[in-house]
């Protein structure tokens, strides 16, 4: 049961980041294109097989960057509200 807890909580938390982070990454071809062959020692293949690869490769290093971003977001908006709070009860 605790297994199959942790598994659910996992799941949800990347389905969370994936729709809301996530769906505001956009990578054209054009960015796949560059990054395969600014690599290319990295990918044995023709571009069209290790495409997927590269859209993946790439997808994850700015989905890794974007959950940074939006982690610091919340944290400087978690603190401004509590800060606001504190000075509310100040009063």
């Amino acid at each position: 049961q605790e297994y199959m807890d942790h598994l659910r909580t996992k799941l949800e938390r990347e389905k969370y980041i994936s729709n809301t982070i996530g769906a505001q990454i956009k990578i054209s071809d054009r960015d796949v294109r560059y990054h395969y062959e600014k690599n290319r020692k990295e990918f044995p293949g023709d571009f069209e097989k290790e495409k997927d690869k590269v859209y993946t490769l790439l997808f994850n290093e700015r989905l890794e960057s974007a959950v940074k971003a939006y982690l610091t977001r919340q944290k400087r908006k978690s603190f401004i509200e509590i800060k606001n709070e504190a000075l509310v009860d100040l009063r």
